[in-house]
């Protein structure tokens, strides 16, 4: 083995390469080619080449060790994203139209009740916004009613009467003096066999 002028065998390359990787590491910086052939003169190597250090067991081991180092690091799962709730749909208040909110509300204070008042009441009530047109609506059609209910109170006495007899079947007998003629009886029936029993019991009902 070849000695130097004080007797200590020259570094192989290996042996080299091996100190400038430990000097890199312990001084914190990075281990790379250039800078491990940067300090291998100091080291008493010269003639030292990229490929002399890519072929290095010292080069060999440590790419290992990182290798094994990067494998045991478990990857950071990527955060998961926020997710964003979607706004609550609006809850109707008590699955109640505005128009029967509006009635209900006319039944409490009145056909003369002030829309304003209504509406009020109605959104107290049952959350609902209602516009004056929906309460005038609501008012006209309630007037409508009531004007029909009261022309069919209005009805001749002699109407009801003949009603009543075809629900209630009698023996009638016409009399010259009696309020139901034949033609009343005869009328009353042939709207029964046009509508059936059940329909004129229950427009007798009604007119009674």
């Amino acid at each position: 083995m070849a000695k130097t002028k004080n007797g200590i065998p020259p570094k192989s390359k290996a042996q080299a390469i091996r100190e400038a990787i430990d000097r890199l590491q312990t001084e914190g910086r990075d281990v790379t080619t250039a800078a491990i052939l940067s300090l291998l003169p100091s080291l008493g190597v010269k003639d030292a080449r990229a490929t002399d250090v890519y072929q290095s067991d010292p080069w060999k081991e440590l790419r290992e060790k990182e290798k094994a180092g990067r494998s045991a690091t478990p990857a950071t799962a990527p955060a998961p994203s926020k997710q964003v709730e979607p706004p609550a749909a609006a809850q109707p208040s008590d699955g109640i139209t505005k128009t029967e909110a509006v009635r209900q509300v006319l039944e409490r204070l009145g056909s003369d009740a002030k829309p304003k008042v209504v509406i009020a009441l109605v959104k107290q009530q049952h959350g609902l916004d209602v516009s004056s047109q929906t309460v005038s609506n609501v008012k006209a059609l309630r007037a409508k009613k009531t004007a029909l209910v009261g022309k069919r109170r209005g009805r001749p006495p002699k109407v009801q009467a003949v009603m009543v007899a075809v629900v209630a079947p009698q023996p009638v007998r016409a009399t010259p003096g009696g309020d139901i003629s034949l033609e009343d009886i005869r009328a009353v029936k042939e709207l029964t066999e046009k509508l059936g029993v059940e329909k004129v019991r229950h427009l007798a009902e009604i007119l009674a």
